[in-house]
């Protein structure tokens, strides 16, 4: 009898650990818009108040970034902003797409701006996951776009910055406590690159 509880105790174990690693390779992300008047974001499919604002993509990730998941956020962080773009324009965003469904799009920078990632439901983070968001920020600097952090816990916080004390390729990213506080920095970034008017009397 004790080795029957024991077997259905490991099943049970293992089912477990089984669905939360299957949760892991598909985490929940979406682009967020604001509710106009207010400093709320949210699902910009979900919510028909929600409305983008232009030139900057607001992605929102809910789940674990680390060795299992790392390959995934960075595709899906492309795909969601339309750094890599559907070939197929008829296809909704959640079908079940291979890698020979997108395409890269050299021209994003003419669209996008800004990218906030919005890690409010970033529940863990290790070295490898810190990687990947290394080389997606590289990536879109590269392509003259800026790239923010915004609602990060503690621990999320300071596995980033362990990770720099140890690494030579560091996470540099500018952080905020909520999403709407980035958008504002940004916004005051981009009044600032404007040129003065000058008026000659």
């Amino acid at each position: 009898m004790l080795i029957n509880i024991d077997v259905g105790l490991g099943a049970g174990l293992l089912a477990s650990v089984g669905a939360l690693f299957c949760r892991s390779q598909k985490p929940y992300t979406c682009l967020l818009g604001r509710v106009l008047d207010t400093d709320l974001y949210l699902d910009i499919k979900r919510y028909r108040a929600a409305e983008e604002i232009p030139g900057i993509k607001i992605f929102h990730y809910c789940g674990g970034l680390n060795f299992a998941s790392k390959n995934l956020f960075r595709a899906t962080l492309f795909r969601r902003i339309g750094y890599l773009k559907k070939r197929d324009q008829n296809k909704d965003d959640d079908s079940n797409y291979s890698k020979t469904d997108f395409e890269w799009d050299s021209n994003i920078g003419n669209r996008v701006n800004c990218v906030i990632i919005d890690a409010t439901a970033l529940s863990y983070v290790d070295a490898p996951g810190i990687k990947s968001l290394v080389a997606a920020q590289r990536e879109l600097v590269a392509n003259n776009i800026t790239v923010l952090l915004a609602g990060a816990n503690g621990p999320v916080l300071e596995m980033i910055e362990r990770y720099n004390s140890l690494e030579a390729e560091q996470l540099q990213l500018d952080t905020f406590p909520t999403v709407h506080d980035a958008v504002v920095y940004y916004k005051m970034l981009e009044v600032k690159k404007e040129p003065a008017i000058t008026i000659s009397t």
